[in-house]
């Protein structure tokens, strides 16, 4: 065992080498050999997963697939040279095959497989502070570290958050934290006495004691806390340097994680975000790099850090070309495996007890219904979605005789899965609702006035030391807004409408929202905690679900836009302009990425008789148009299925003809295109679409197109 090192950190074989390998592209890292380790080497394999969340399933082997690569990657390197370490959010926000199960059958599966140690997620206190002390610690065979985390005072979990593990002779320490965000992820009333404090700060002092011992030759830091950051898996250093970096100018929580980590900690390993990233970061205060990364989540990738660490000077570097991430998808299966073939047989006998609690049909489908895509990969938090509409519907469904909801709101991480009509020939199931929404939460109703509602819709751009920038609120079909994301905090929502009439700061609205989001902590939408006449129906979300498939046979994807952002545009009262004047604003997220939303490659702009089109690219469009020399009343955009009708009050029109020579001259009396006084205020310019018009101003702010009809939004009139 090696007890002292003269040097801590040599990252990569030599500097040369790691510059080469930092420029590796994704194929050629993924064509490395296994690392060797020299004669006065060893090899430290470390394999990492987070976010599990209790992905049982035989479909495309899932779950065994997860479980033969890592038993690949262990072979591979020696299973004696690995130590395997989960990020947390094993447990919680699982499918039905687990959820419905307790996620018993998910511990058992993380037992099989014989991980070394886990940082706890948030979702481990979905149940309570009770529950992850009375049962799930007590049924795991790993330590599970929160060094940031007590009770009462005391420590949960392994004591300081602390574990050591051998492997092939080198000690390797490995500190746990889990985001200080957690209070605002979880039940309130399960955590009473649970604090959560600074986990890079709890990190560093137990990084610190290890060093000063002695303890440890090789020191990790599992945070369940991350980057949101949209990258390939093993994309090229500089795109992920590029991109990380401007996360952490955007996430404090993350900037905190790669700038303020002691220089004591040789690896950093994230969690909680989902994302993908394996970057060779700074450290502080120093010229070398250290591994920080992620893998994803559910299963679908497996993170691999490879440290050389040398017998006789206990200088640790990185073999940066098998630095990466191994996606499990495809793995081969192999036979005699005892891990592999223990989760084989926990998986099926869970899913068959699953199809008994959870296999009658209940419903049908016809089309996709998903949450926000990136790519290939759902869950897209920060974008409105199908399923988001399909969700609060329910919810305002669900409560309206009840609890008198008018409206339904919840939260893009409540929505765990997505409805597909292939998955079971265009039936629905019990176990396809409870997976759509596993977390059992009651739904209550409470008032609201329309600037709290206002502020609720603020709120969706997160606090600086969130995890995310910003989360798109799935909202239902019949309220509506529009946003400027270039303006100040707290001045953002410039317009918000209900059944198509224009909320007023004083109007009362009855809401339908789930539990956790009663507190005004979860995921800091603050001001949902402060309803007035707030009441529990008693419905659980996913009972409601059950009803809403029965009573909406067959269910059919809604892909109707019900925002808009509009930078530099205000859609309520009046643009002033005059003639020659510049009109120029963005429209941002014109598309929705839910699986088979429509799409639009351009927007229109009606500006009198003109028609002006403007390429959407990277889901935005940039409009920009001098005002012509004619007298009109507003302009209708026309973006994403959306129409938006702005009033406009153009000044400098000249009734004079720009060409003396033209036929159509206002003034000739015998000219038969001359306007008559039915026509010459120009009400005809734009199409009719049913709104007020008092004089030239234009009462009307949008109109949005939903369920091939048109959806007519007026300001009130007093």
């Amino acid at each position: 065992m090696i007890k002292h090192r003269t040097s801590r950190r040599a990252f990569g074989l030599t500097a040369v080498a790691v510059s080469a390998a930092l420029l590796l592209p994704a194929a050629a890292a993924a064509q490395a050999d296994p690392t060797t380790p020299g004669d006065d080497e060893s090899l430290v394999n470390i394999l990492y997963f987070n976010d599990f969340h209790g992905r049982l399933d035989s479909y495309e082997n899932l779950t065994v697939g997860f479980a033969a690569k890592l038993e690949e990657l262990r072979a591979e390197n020696g299973e004696e040279n690995s130590v395997v370490i989960a990020g947390g959010d094993s447990v919680g926000g699982t499918l039905y095959t687990s959820s419905s199960q307790n996620d018993d059958p998910t511990i058992s599966v993380l037992n099989a497989l014989e991980i070394d140690a886990s940082a706890l997620g948030n979702h481990e206190f979905d149940k309570g502070i009770d529950d992850l002390e009375n049962r799930i610690l007590p049924g795991v065979d790993f330590p599970y570290l929160g060094a940031n985390v007590t009770h009462d005072g005391a420590p949960v979990g392994e004591d300081g958050g602390v574990t050591l593990v051998d492997v092939g002779g080198v000690t390797v320490g490995i500190i746990g934290a889990v985001t200080q965000q957690t209070p605002g992820l979880v039940d309130q009333a399960g955590i009473e006495g649970v604090e959560f404090g600074d986990p890079v700060a709890a990190v560093n002092e137990q990084a610190s004691a290890l060093k000063e011992s002695g303890t440890a030759d090789v020191i990790i830091a599992t945070y369940h806390e991350g980057a949101t950051v949209e990258l390939p898996a093993n994309a090229e250093q500089d795109a992920q340097a590029a991109a990380l970096q401007t996360a952490m100018s955007e996430q404090q929580a993350f900037d905190s994680i790669v700038n303020e980590t002691s220089a004591d900690v040789d690896v950093i390993v994230n969690g909680h975000t989902h994302k993908m990233y394996n970057w060779m970061a700074p450290v502080p205060g120093s010229d070398e790099l250290r591994p920080v990364l992620q893998a994803g989540e559910y299963a679908a990738n497996i993170g691999q850090i490879p440290l050389l660490v040398n017998n006789t000077t206990g200088e640790v570097s990185v073999d940066t070309a098998n630095f990466q991430l191994h996606p499990t998808k495809g793995a081969v299966i192999p036979e005699g495996n005892d891990r592999v073939d223990q989760v084989a047989q926990i998986v099926a006998d869970a899913g068959a007890e699953a199809e008994i609690l959870g296999g009658e049909v209940i419903g049908s489908i016809e089309g996709d219904i998903t949450t926000a895509f990136q790519g290939e990969v759902r869950d897209d938090r920060g974008n409105a979605s199908a399923m988001g509409t399909l969700v609060a519907n329910m919810y305002r469904d669900a409560t309206a005789e009840q609890g008198g909801a008018e409206i339904g709101i919840v939260n893009p991480g409540g929505l765990r899965a997505d409805l597909y009509e292939e998955t079971n020939a265009g039936e629905l199931t019990v176990r396809q609702a409870v997976d759509v929404l596993p977390f059992a939460n009651n739904l209550f109703t409470g008032d609201f006035t329309g600037a709290q509602l206002k502020a609720v819709l603020e709120e969706q751009w997160q606090p600086a030391e969130a995890s995310r920038p910003y989360l798109q609120l799935g909202l239902s079909d019949n309220v509506q807004y529009t946003s400027d994301s270039s303006r100040e905090q707290g001045d953002r929502i410039t317009g918000i409408w209900l059944e198509g009439e224009l909320v007023t700061d004083e109007q009362v609205i009855r809401v339908a929202l789930p539990s956790f989001l009663t507190s005004g902590t979860g995921d800091n939408f603050f001001t949902l905690g402060d309803g007035a006449n707030v009441m529990d129906s008693g419905i659980v979300d996913s009972d409601a679900f059950q009803q809403y498939f029965k009573d909406n046979q067959p269910l059919t994807p809604d892909y109707s836009r019900t925002q808009l952002d509009l930078v530099g545009l205000n859609p309520v009262g009046t643009l002033e302009v005059a003639v020659g004047d510049t009109i120029a604003f963005d429209v941002n997220k014109v598309n929705l990425t839910s699986i088979g939303a429509p799409v639009s490659e351009e927007i229109t702009v009606l500006f009198g008789d003109d028609e002006l089109t403007f390429p959407v690219e990277a889901n935005s469009a940039a409009v920009s148009f001098e005002v012509p020399n004619v007298a009109v009343d507003g302009m209708q955009i026309r973006a994403g299925g959306v129409l938006v009708d702005v009033a406009v009050a153009v000044s400098g029109v000249s009734d004079e003809p720009t060409d003396p020579s033209d036929p159509t001259d206002p003034t000739d009396s015998d000219d038969p295109t001359t306007p008559t006084d039915d026509d010459a205020t120009g009400d005809d310019d734009l199409p009719e679409t049913g709104f007020e018009i008092s004089g030239v101003l234009l009462a009307l702010a949008a109109v949005v197109l939903i369920g091939g009809g048109a959806l007519t939004l007026r300001t009130r009139r007093s």
